[in-house]
């Protein structure tokens, strides 16, 4: 698998250097894990470009599932 095409999304209250995120990147290595600003909606309007793309993330508020 291309693990370039996997993208972490961290939490409205975190940074891509959180542990989870870290985590995530040993298990996928060459995996992004950028850092997102902004409301939610704003974040998911910044998903365009890294398509096309697997999403992993975690939010109690926004659960996704690919």
């Amino acid at each position: 698998m291309d693990n370039s095409k996997i993208i972490y999304l961290h939490g409205l209250e975190s940074t891509s250097q959180s542990g989870k995120a870290r985590q995530f990147a040993q298990l996928f290595p060459g995996m992004v894990t950028p850092d997102f600003t902004g409301s939610f909606e704003e974040r998911m309007e910044q998903l365009p470009r890294f398509s096309p793309i697997k999403l992993i993330g975690r939010s109690s508020a926004h659960p996704l599932v690919d």
